[in-house]
């Protein structure tokens, strides 16, 4: 358990220095090689409602060619929630 324990705090550690250094494309992930990237960076800050057992997350999702690049202002619109499997 031991090493386990400092395997994730390194995991941890290593994720907290890419925040602390993030830039415009640090949560931009490729997908499909590497011609399409699909940007994870939150747009919005989570919201928690007392007593749903719910968090909202608000990611930029948008996919990018080589060479493309976004910003927080291509976020124009949140789409509403819907209650149905996949929003878990």
């Amino acid at each position: 358990m031991p090493k386990i324990g400092k395997a994730i705090d390194e995991k941890i550690g290593a994720f907290n220095t890419m925040i602390a250094n993030e830039g415009p494309s640090t949560f931009v992930f490729p997908v499909y090689g590497q011609d399409i990237s699909l940007n994870m960076t939150m747009t919005k800050a989570p919201v928690t409602a007392v007593g749903s057992d719910l968090i909202e997350l608000y990611f930029n999702g948008l996919f990018a060619g080589k060479g493309e690049t976004q910003t927080i202002d291509d976020i124009t619109t949140y789409p509403a929630r819907m209650e149905h499997s996949l929003s878990e």
